[in-house]
Protein backbone atom coordinates (compact mmCIF):
# COMPACT_ATOMS: atom_id res chain seq x y z
CA UNK A 1 0.00 0.00 0.00
CA UNK A 2 1.35 3.16 -0.96
CA UNK A 3 2.09 6.43 1.46
CA UNK A 4 -1.03 8.46 -0.05
CA UNK A 5 -3.44 5.53 0.57
CA UNK A 6 -1.67 4.95 4.02
CA UNK A 7 -2.97 9.20 4.32
CA UNK A 8 -6.15 8.69 2.54
CA UNK A 9 -7.54 5.83 5.05
CA UNK A 10 -6.27 8.03 8.20
CA UNK A 11 -7.87 11.44 7.14
CA UNK A 12 -11.19 8.93 6.13
CA UNK A 13 -11.55 7.46 9.58
CA UNK A 14 -10.35 10.80 11.18
CA UNK A 15 -13.45 12.44 9.39
CA UNK A 16 -15.86 9.98 11.03
CA UNK A 17 -14.13 10.22 14.48
CA UNK A 18 -14.35 14.19 14.36
CA UNK A 19 -18.26 14.38 13.15
CA UNK A 20 -19.38 11.38 15.46
CA UNK A 21 -17.20 13.43 18.15
CA UNK A 22 -19.11 16.89 17.79
CA UNK A 23 -22.57 15.02 17.58
CA UNK A 24 -21.96 13.59 21.05
CA UNK A 25 -20.28 16.75 22.26
CA UNK A 26 -23.60 18.80 21.60
CA UNK A 27 -26.05 16.04 21.62
CA UNK A 28 -29.51 17.83 22.91
CA UNK A 29 -30.34 15.67 25.69
CA UNK A 30 -27.32 16.50 27.93
CA UNK A 31 -29.01 20.18 27.64
CA UNK A 32 -32.76 18.65 27.97
CA UNK A 33 -33.16 19.97 31.67
CA UNK A 34 -31.28 22.87 31.56
CA UNK A 35 -33.29 24.06 28.63
CA UNK A 36 -36.41 23.07 30.07
CA UNK A 37 -35.54 25.00 33.20
CA UNK A 38 -34.20 28.19 31.73
CA UNK A 39 -37.84 28.48 29.41
CA UNK A 40 -39.46 27.43 32.27
CA UNK A 41 -38.03 30.06 34.59
CA UNK A 42 -38.05 33.31 32.29
CA UNK A 43 -41.92 31.96 31.52
CA UNK A 44 -42.55 32.54 35.29
CA UNK A 45 -40.89 35.23 35.48
CA UNK A 46 -42.67 36.81 32.79
CA UNK A 47 -45.88 36.27 35.38
CA UNK A 48 -43.89 37.72 37.95
CA UNK A 49 -42.90 41.06 35.91
CA UNK A 50 -46.80 41.92 35.28
CA UNK A 51 -47.83 40.74 38.64
CA UNK A 52 -45.45 43.83 40.08
CA UNK A 53 -46.00 46.49 37.00
CA UNK A 54 -50.14 46.61 37.51
CA UNK A 55 -50.22 44.77 41.29
CA UNK A 56 -53.98 43.55 40.42
CA UNK A 57 -55.62 41.60 42.92
CA UNK A 58 -55.01 38.44 41.02
CA UNK A 59 -53.63 34.99 42.03
CA UNK A 60 -51.66 34.39 38.87
CA UNK A 61 -51.87 30.62 38.20
CA UNK A 62 -49.56 28.87 35.22
CA UNK A 63 -52.44 27.29 33.03
CA UNK A 64 -52.19 23.66 31.74
CA UNK A 65 -51.36 25.07 28.19
CA UNK A 66 -48.51 26.42 29.24
CA UNK A 67 -46.57 23.10 29.47
CA UNK A 68 -47.88 22.72 25.87
CA UNK A 69 -46.60 26.20 24.90
CA UNK A 70 -43.29 25.29 27.23
CA UNK A 71 -42.81 21.70 25.19
CA UNK A 72 -43.13 23.98 21.45
CA UNK A 73 -40.78 25.96 22.49
CA UNK A 74 -38.82 23.51 23.67
CA UNK A 75 -38.97 21.37 20.28
CA UNK A 76 -38.04 24.20 18.78
CA UNK A 77 -34.78 24.89 20.35
CA UNK A 78 -33.84 21.58 19.86
CA UNK A 79 -34.77 21.42 16.35
CA UNK A 80 -32.55 24.49 15.83
CA UNK A 81 -29.35 22.90 18.37
CA UNK A 82 -29.75 19.68 15.97
CA UNK A 83 -29.33 21.79 12.51
CA UNK A 84 -26.39 23.79 13.79
CA UNK A 85 -24.78 20.48 14.79
CA UNK A 86 -25.54 19.15 11.53
CA UNK A 87 -24.53 22.06 10.04
CA UNK A 88 -21.23 21.56 11.70
CA UNK A 89 -20.79 18.18 10.81
CA UNK A 90 -21.52 18.84 7.03
CA UNK A 91 -18.74 22.00 7.30
CA UNK A 92 -16.55 19.12 8.87
CA UNK A 93 -16.48 16.67 6.08
CA UNK A 94 -16.30 19.31 3.08
CA UNK A 95 -12.69 20.98 4.99
CA UNK A 96 -12.11 17.20 5.44
CA UNK A 97 -12.14 15.88 2.07
CA UNK A 98 -10.91 19.23 0.58
CA UNK A 99 -7.93 18.31 2.56
CA UNK A 100 -7.82 14.68 1.44
CA UNK A 101 -8.20 16.00 -2.26
CA UNK A 102 -5.18 18.10 -1.41
CA UNK A 103 -3.10 15.33 -0.49
CA UNK A 104 -2.63 17.59 2.55
CA UNK A 105 -0.45 17.00 5.87
CA UNK A 106 -2.08 16.66 9.37
CA UNK A 107 -1.20 20.02 10.71
CA UNK A 108 -3.24 21.49 7.74
CA UNK A 109 -6.12 19.07 8.52
CA UNK A 110 -6.07 20.46 12.03
CA UNK A 111 -5.83 24.07 10.20
CA UNK A 112 -9.38 23.41 8.70
CA UNK A 113 -10.64 21.90 11.67
CA UNK A 114 -9.97 25.07 13.51
CA UNK A 115 -11.26 27.45 11.10
CA UNK A 116 -14.79 25.65 11.03
CA UNK A 117 -14.81 25.95 14.70
CA UNK A 118 -14.13 29.88 14.35
CA UNK A 119 -16.64 30.33 12.30
CA UNK A 120 -19.28 32.72 13.82
CA UNK A 121 -21.92 30.47 12.66
CA UNK A 122 -20.77 27.73 14.67
CA UNK A 123 -22.87 25.04 16.65
CA UNK A 124 -21.49 27.07 19.87
CA UNK A 125 -22.55 30.69 19.00
CA UNK A 126 -25.98 29.22 17.28
CA UNK A 127 -26.79 27.10 20.24
CA UNK A 128 -26.11 30.59 21.79
CA UNK A 129 -28.36 32.92 19.77
CA UNK A 130 -31.23 29.73 20.17
CA UNK A 131 -31.21 29.64 23.47
CA UNK A 132 -31.28 34.01 24.20
CA UNK A 133 -34.05 34.08 21.28
CA UNK A 134 -36.08 31.81 22.86
CA UNK A 135 -36.10 32.37 26.55
CA UNK A 136 -36.81 36.14 25.62
CA UNK A 137 -39.89 34.45 23.95
CA UNK A 138 -40.70 32.75 27.10
CA UNK A 139 -40.68 35.29 28.79
CA UNK A 140 -43.01 37.24 26.66
CA UNK A 141 -45.38 34.84 26.63
CA UNK A 142 -45.42 34.65 30.13
CA UNK A 143 -46.37 38.06 30.39
CA UNK A 144 -49.05 38.04 27.63
CA UNK A 145 -50.38 34.48 30.18
CA UNK A 146 -50.54 37.60 33.12
CA UNK A 147 -52.04 39.90 31.27
CA UNK A 148 -54.77 37.99 30.02
CA UNK A 149 -55.58 36.36 33.02
CA UNK A 150 -55.50 39.93 34.81
CA UNK A 151 -58.17 41.19 32.00
CA UNK A 152 -60.05 38.22 32.67
CA UNK A 153 -60.74 39.22 36.21
CA UNK A 154 -61.99 42.31 35.15
CA UNK A 155 -59.11 44.50 34.46
CA UNK A 156 -58.88 46.38 31.37
CA UNK A 157 -55.27 46.22 29.80
CA UNK A 158 -53.70 47.06 26.40
CA UNK A 159 -50.44 45.90 25.63
CA UNK A 160 -47.29 47.90 24.25
CA UNK A 161 -43.43 47.02 23.18
CA UNK A 162 -40.51 48.53 25.46
CA UNK A 163 -37.39 48.00 23.05
CA UNK A 164 -34.10 48.23 23.83
CA UNK A 165 -32.06 51.60 23.34
CA UNK A 166 -30.46 51.33 19.99
CA UNK A 167 -26.66 49.20 19.92
CA UNK A 168 -24.80 49.81 16.94
CA UNK A 169 -24.49 46.03 15.30
CA UNK A 170 -27.14 44.64 17.44
CA UNK A 171 -29.67 46.50 17.06
CA UNK A 172 -32.72 45.08 13.93
CA UNK A 173 -34.58 47.78 11.89
CA UNK A 174 -37.61 44.86 12.96
CA UNK A 175 -37.24 46.58 16.42
CA UNK A 176 -35.21 50.10 17.01
CA UNK A 177 -35.94 52.93 14.52
CA UNK A 178 -32.54 54.04 14.38
CA UNK A 179 -31.20 50.60 12.89
CA UNK A 180 -32.55 51.04 9.38
CA UNK A 181 -34.29 53.48 7.03
CA UNK A 182 -38.11 52.33 7.57
CA UNK A 183 -38.43 53.28 10.79
CA UNK A 184 -41.22 54.18 11.62
CA UNK A 185 -42.75 50.10 10.44
CA UNK A 186 -40.38 48.65 13.72
CA UNK A 187 -41.51 48.10 16.85
CA UNK A 188 -39.90 51.49 18.28
CA UNK A 189 -41.80 53.56 15.96
CA UNK A 190 -45.17 51.74 16.09
CA UNK A 191 -45.83 50.58 19.66
CA UNK A 192 -42.28 51.84 21.53
CA UNK A 193 -44.87 53.97 24.22
CA UNK A 194 -47.76 53.28 26.22
CA UNK A 195 -49.82 55.65 24.21
CA UNK A 196 -49.60 53.11 20.97
CA UNK A 197 -50.39 50.46 23.06
CA UNK A 198 -53.10 47.84 21.10
CA UNK A 199 -55.53 45.48 22.17
CA UNK A 200 -54.09 42.00 24.11
CA UNK A 201 -55.54 39.95 21.17
CA UNK A 202 -54.53 42.37 17.87
CA UNK A 203 -51.28 41.56 16.69
CA UNK A 204 -47.89 43.87 16.71
CA UNK A 205 -47.29 43.92 12.55
CA UNK A 206 -43.54 45.29 12.62
CA UNK A 207 -41.44 45.38 8.53
CA UNK A 208 -38.12 45.71 7.45
CA UNK A 209 -36.21 44.67 4.85
CA UNK A 210 -39.00 44.24 2.77
CA UNK A 211 -40.53 41.53 5.02
CA UNK A 212 -43.27 41.88 7.39
CA UNK A 213 -43.36 40.01 11.07
CA UNK A 214 -46.87 39.46 13.01
CA UNK A 215 -46.78 38.38 16.41
CA UNK A 216 -48.80 39.01 19.75
CA UNK A 217 -45.90 39.22 21.08
CA UNK A 218 -42.17 39.47 20.83
CA UNK A 219 -39.36 37.80 19.75
CA UNK A 220 -39.54 39.19 16.45
CA UNK A 221 -36.22 38.31 14.73
CA UNK A 222 -33.37 36.50 15.87
CA UNK A 223 -31.38 37.77 19.18
CA UNK A 224 -34.65 40.23 19.47
CA UNK A 225 -34.53 41.95 23.45
CA UNK A 226 -37.84 43.64 23.13
CA UNK A 227 -40.25 43.15 26.45
CA UNK A 228 -44.20 43.38 26.18
CA UNK A 229 -45.20 45.88 28.86
CA UNK A 230 -48.68 46.71 29.40
CA UNK A 231 -50.92 49.68 30.64
CA UNK A 232 -54.23 50.00 32.25
CA UNK A 233 -57.34 51.80 30.62
CA UNK A 234 -60.27 52.87 31.96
Amino acid sequence: MTSSNHIEIEVKSLIDILINQTRELFKIDQFKDLIDEALRKDFVDGIDAIDKEIKPNVNFTIPRNAQRQLEGLYNYVEQNVQDAIDDVGRKLRQELQRGLQNQENKKQIIARVKRVFKDDKSVVNRLKTVIRTETNRANNTGRLEAMEQAQQSGIKLRKWLDVVPYQKDVSSPFCNTAAGANGKNSAMGKYGDPKKAIALDKYFIVKADNKTVRALAPPFHINCRTRLRTRRVK
